[in-house]
C-alpha cells in the first residue's frame, strides 16, 4: 500500500514541478504497463475476469501507451531546441 502512495507522490510532485515530470512519467508508465501486462497474464492463465476487471486492464495499457507518447514527445520537442 505504501508503494502505491509513494509512487502518486512522486506523480504529484511531476505535476506540480516541471523538473520532476520526467521521472513521473517513466515510472507511470513503469507501473501503469507491468500491471496491465500482469494482469493480461493473469487473463491468460485464470480465464476471463469480470467488466471491472477488463476496464482496469484497458485502463492501465491505455494510460501506459499515453504516458509513452506523452515522454517522446517531450523528448523530441527539447532535442529540437
Amino acid at each position: 500500500m505504501f508503494l502505491y502512495l509513494g509512487i502518486s507522490i512522486v506523480w504529484f510532485v511531476g505535476i506540480l514541478k516541471l523538473k520532476y515530470w520526467k521521472i513521473a512519467t517513466q515510472l507511470n508508465i513503469l507501473f501503469m504497463l507491468t500491471l496491465g501486462v500482469g494482469r493480461l497474464f493473469s487473463m491468460l492463465v485464470d480465464g476471463v475476469p469480470s467488466n471491472g476487471y477488463i476496464f482496469g486492464v484497458v485502463a492501465e495499457l491505455v494510460l501506459g501507451a499515453f504516458s509513452v507518447y506523452q515522454l517522446k514527445r517531450y523528448n523530441l520537442k527539447n532535442s529540437v531546441q
